[in-house]
């Protein structure tokens, strides 16, 4: 996930983030709608980035309305689950 100020917020979802019932994974305005995303154009990034050892490049994505995030053709998806872990202090 990445973070910025207000201007690098606008237009996405901010929040607001809770955890489950059973306080082990994430959730985000009320749901786990988490995606693993590939793109099909993500090839040239990965070789951009430099990513080594065939890992690649996926995305992490919030399926806001349960219809797939509106993705274009030929993404790759894999629903997800954030695991909730307590840093120790």
């Amino acid at each position: 996930m990445r973070s910025g100020g207000k201007q690098d917020s606008e237009g996405n979802i901010c929040g607001p983030f809770e955890w489950t019932q059973d306080e082990e994974r994430i959730t985000l305005q009320g749901r786990e709608g988490w995606m693993a995303v590939r793109l099909p154009d993500d090839e040239k990034v990965v070789e951009e980035l430099g990513v080594e050892n065939g890992q690649g490049l996926w995305r992490l994505y919030f399926d806001q309305n349960d219809d797939g995030a509106d993705l274009p053709e030929g993404a790759e998806v894999l629903e997800v689950t954030i695991k909730r872990t307590v840093a120790e202090s």
